[in-house]
């Protein structure tokens, strides 16, 4: 039967490694202000004298360095790739730096926002800014490429994007869940009776979120009869086209990518829920009119980033992540006048189980 191994003290790694207590611990926690070879050596020693880490003591450590930052607030970058304005994306940018302002403050931090398409701000630039005034951790943005590159050195930051759009440097990132969310909504749609459902976006929509809305799609109706199943309109929002493709598909339901596509709708053909439901992914801002959908929980997803952003800082793991985690925020049904009433449960079309919260 194997020896079991005692638990070694922190001094004992330090007296085999002939290093300070301090110089140990920092190691210990992959500071990056000690060298590699010496982190990892001091990891090895600590590894043959079974050491093993204090759960509850570096819980209690990080609530003091917590406390002890609400004074002083130490800083979290939110980098911006776009504009906050002319962008196309100003919905999702307010409410992200709102939501990331409250969280950080919530959890002892102040944020500062760098947008990258202000006059000078060079990724280059921004790198100095933040080393200068020693932040040691950024949130990332959504980026105006599909797939863009922010060029940062990551050696000393935590990092975590939002969205998919930050592909370089590799970090960890905070997503949408679009293949559930999807789910959710045809799930509603047939609880409702339709039977017939389209789906419509433009093509950078979907490349954003890596094509889970259109495959999402395609996967909930591989059981539908064939006549049943539509193909989804992926294009630009023009009328004659649009048109075009309804009259041949002849959906009884449709889902949008926001509201923009509700208003084209009712400008060709003027419709209400009995004749063609109609349920929103995203945001819906259509004046006058309240619509039913899937909102997504923006502000959510950043405060998500934010306490990942911490929680990174608070076991000292910078630079770019061995293994980049992808976490998917899921987003609940809302209600509305643009669909009719259930008329069965709402059950998930892939896993025939029932969708809890989400039939009220």
């Amino acid at each position: 039967m194997a020896k079991k191994r005692s638990a070694a003290s922190v001094r004992a790694i330090a007296e085999k490694a002939g290093l300070s207590l301090g110089a140990v611990s920092m190691a210990m926690r992959g500071d990056p202000s000690i060298p590699e070879k010496t982190r990892e050596r001091v990891k090895k020693i600590a590894d043959e004298l079974g050491y093993r880490r204090n759960a509850r003591v570096s819980e209690l450590m990080a609530l003091l360095k917590q406390q002890s930052l609400s004074d002083g607030h130490e800083v979290l970058a939110f980098v911006l790739p776009v504009k906050k304005t002319d962008s196309g994306m100003e919905h999702y940018i307010r409410t992200s730096i709102q939501h990331a302002k409250k969280r950080a403050e919530e959890r002892g931090y102040g944020i500062e926002v760098f947008e990258l398409e202000e006059k000078g701000i060079t990724p280059q630039r921004l790198g100095k800014i933040i080393e200068a005034r020693g932040i040691r951790a950024a949130l990332f943005g959504p980026h105006r490429e599909v797939t863009g590159a922010v060029a940062i050195n990551p050696d000393k930051l935590a990092m975590v994007a939002l969205g998919y759009s930050v592909v370089e440097p590799p970090m960890h990132r905070v997503v949408i869940d679009h293949y559930r969310n999807i789910h959710l909504a045809m799930a509603q749609l047939t609880a409702r009776g339709y039977k017939k459902i389209g789906l419509m976006l433009e093509q950078e929509t979907d490349s954003r979120a890596r094509d889970l809305i259109t495959s999402g799609f395609w996967d909930v109706g591989r059981p539908f009869p064939k006549s049943q199943r539509i193909e989804p309109y992926v294009g630009p929002p023009e009328k004659a086209v649009i048109k075009k493709w309804r009259t041949k598909t002849k959906p009884d339901a449709i889902i949008g990518y926001g509201g923009r596509w509700y208003e084209l709708l009712q400008e060709i053909e003027a419709f209400d829920a009995e004749s063609l439901g109609y349920v929103f992914l995203d945001h819906f801002e259509v004046e006058g009119v309240s619509a039913a959908g899937v909102p997504y929980l923006n502000g959510m997803l950043t405060e998500v980033a934010v306490d990942q952003l911490v929680s990174a800082l608070q076991v000292n793991e910078f630079g770019v992540p061995a293994y980049p985690r992808t976490t998917s925020v899921p987003c609940a049904w809302q209600d509305g006048p643009t669909v009719r009433e259930l008329s069965a449960p709402v059950v998930d079309p892939l896993f025939f189980l029932p969708i809890g919260s989400a039939t009220k």
